[in-house]
């Protein structure tokens, strides 16, 4: 079995060493220098994903993983700081969120991963398959991958739409006072607040693509007057690396994640809106179902296709549920004005154990364990 993978980010490189590791020969293609290249982020990773990686990769990466901190899940608040909603106890001691940035967990899948596998400075023109058509991808010189069983596209999907929203992403050299994560909801704005050890925290601000955010000082202008610490944690990123999460990415419009041999993953499958850690969790998910459906399959188009329609099946099924608890997250920030009052003296209103209740549905309907 012989596997070309197209685009190195974290999809990318966990299918890359999750086939290697499987015995699996299988090649990466990135159109940048470096698969390490680009402005680091922070990340969230739910259960779901990190135990599932530990129990693939092993020991080594156990300890790596063990040693990142873990947080609960993200409570949403109103703009002048009321907490809104927020998982119980139980919820948040069950679905710990790890955090961590790209670059430490790209770092840590790429130890024991052949790096000989992985080719830079490549842009992949077009797949060819003499049992199909031949799929023209973005016109540009670079690799063919007719000479593959099966493909996996991490990067660009061929169906796709913008991103429906502007989202900066940045590191900050500041402890958050609040140790729990939070994300803020207020007329069509989110701007959310998670730390990432005793010393930094990571935020993301995001809005609707009719109000501009580019900088720093777009962030300070739209989100400056809202609760602590969020001025403050402006403020101490004047000189932060900002990271605009959405400036080549796309929306698939894939209704099917796989076309006969070739298989869409990460961001080709479900590049969505920030919201709830999902996209690096989904990434990681799809990357390890995809290598084990190929384990185990003989090299012949008739399989290969056989095998990742199972995993478009078992992937969708996910999808469908996160862009479904997104979809109310995005209704929950649109609302402004008389509709965000009313919003917020609802959820205020609500008995804390029954608005817990709510809170712990909403995520198990988006990442439950139904799904590990």
């Amino acid at each position: 079995m012989r596997v070309g993978i197209v685009g190195g980010g974290i999809a990318g490189v966990t299918a890359l060493r999750s086939l290697q590791r499987r015995g699996v020969q299988a090649t990466l293609f990135e159109a940048r220098s470096s698969v390490m290249e680009g402005v680091d982020r922070g990340l969230g990773i739910w259960p779901t994903a990190w135990k599932q990686l530990i129990a693939d990769n092993g020991s080594g990466l156990q300890e790596q993983v063990s040693q990142w901190p873990s947080v609960p899940p993200a409570s949403y608040r109103t703009r002048d700081g009321a907490w809104l909603s927020a998982p119980s106890k139980d919820t948040a001691r069950d679905y710990e969120v790890k955090v961590t940035t790209r670059h430490t967990l790209l770092h840590a899948l790429l130890q024991d991963t052949d790096q000989s596998a992985i080719h830079c400075n490549v842009q992949v023109a077009r797949i060819s398959n003499t049992d199909g058509p031949t799929k023209v991808l973005d016109a540009a010189t670079g690799a063919e991958l007719g000479c593959f069983d099966a493909v996996l596209m991490s990067g660009m999907a061929p169906d796709t739409a913008p991103v429906p929203v502007h989202s900066l992403s940045f590191i900050v050299p500041m402890q958050l006072r609040a140790s729990a994560p939070f994300e803020t909801l207020s007329g069509g704005r989110r701007f959310a607040g998670v730390p990432l050890n005793s010393s930094r925290c990571f935020i993301f601000a995001t809005c609707s693509t009719s109000d501009t955010l580019h900088t720093i000082d777009d962030v300070a202008r739209l989100y400056s007057t809202w609760h602590d610490p969020i001025p403050e944690l402006i403020a101490c990123a004047r000189d932060a690396h900002v990271q605009p999460l959405y400036e080549r990415a796309r929306v698939s419009k894939l209704k099917r994640s796989a076309d006969g041999v070739v298989a869409y993953i990460g961001d080709a499958a479900h590049c969505m809106q920030h919201n709830l850690a999902q996209g690096a969790s989904l990434a990681i998910e799809d990357a390890l179902y995809v290598a084990h459906v190929l384990s185990n399959v003989p090299s012949s188009p008739t399989a290969v296709a056989r095998a990742l329609e199972d995993y478009s099946t078992h992937r969708q099924a996910r999808f469908h549920a996160c862009r479904r608890v997104t979809a109310f997250t995005h209704l929950l920030a649109a609302m402004g004005g008389r509709w965000e009052e009313r919003r917020n003296k609802l959820f205020l209103a609500l008995p804390h154990a029954l608005n817990s209740r709510c809170f712990d549905a909403f995520l198990k309907a988006s990442f439950g364990h139904m799904f590990a």
